[in-house]
C-alpha cells in the first residue's frame, strides 16, 4: 500500500521533532541522571547525540550545539548503533526510543 502524507502530517512530525528536541534540551539533567540511563545501554552523550539525529541534526550541527569535535559526534553515534545491534544511526534512535529514552 501508498500512503501519501499530506501537508498537515509533515507539519505534525517537524513539530513533533521540534518538541522533542526542546524537552530533551530543557531536561537533560533529568534525562541524564534518570532511572533509564541505568538500565540503557547508552551513556549519556550517545543519548544525547542519537536525539539531535532524532531531531534530524547532522553530525556537524550537533557538534556546534554540543560543543564537541564532529568526530566525537560521530564516534557516539557508532557506538550507539554498536550497541544497539543495528546497521544505521536511524535504527539505533528508534530502538533508544523503544528503551524510552524520548518520552
Amino acid at each position: 500500500d501508498l500512503y501519501i502524507f499530506s501537508t498537515l502530517d509533515v507539519f505534525k512530525l517537524e513539530t513533533r521533532k521540534l518538541e522533542l528536541y526542546a524537552y530533551t534540551m530543557v531536561n537533560w539533567p533529568t534525562i541524564r541522571h534518570g532511572l533509564r540511563a541505568q538500565y540503557s545501554p547508552f551513556t549519556a552523550r550517545e543519548v544525547r547525540c542519537l536525539a539531535q539525529a532524532y531531531a534530524g541534526h547532522t553530525a556537524k550541527e550537533t557538534s556546534q550545539h554540543t560543543g564537541w569535535p564532529e568526530r566525537t559526534v560521530v564516534m557516539h553515534l557508532s557506538n550507539a548503533t554498536a550497541k544497539a545491534g543495528t546497521k544505521n544511526k536511524l535504527a539505533a534512535v528508534q530502538w533508544a526510543t523503544l528503551l524510552g529514552h524520548f518520552f
